[in-house]
């Protein structure tokens, strides 16, 4: 099964879970977003799930990927999600 966690494919086995995602992945994360959808409780993830997972509090890199399609910010308990267009 393949997923997308911060926008990056992810072949994972069958029947992972949220939790164990973030578990592996980013143990602090503290919001966890999928397909676009904040969430709380654990569920199963499931065939081309956008998964996104943050970190209150953490610094991010003050170097931004230009070739990537979008970047994440987060912003006072808001996410915004900005598109690069660089003349494509």
């Amino acid at each position: 099964m393949t997923i997308y966690l911060n926008e990056n494919p992810l072949d994972t086995g069958e029947g992972l879970t949220l939790y164990q995602l973030r578990d592996r992945f980013k143990p602090g994360a503290d919001v966890l977003i999928v397909n676009g959808f904040a969430l709380s409780d654990d569920r199963p993830l499931a065939e081309g799930d956008r998964v996104v997972l943050i970190r209150r509090g953490e610094q991010l890199s003050p170097a931004i990927d230009i070739g990537s399609p979008s970047t994440f910010i987060f912003v006072g308990g808001i996410i915004l999600i900005v598109a690069m267009a660089f003349g494509r």
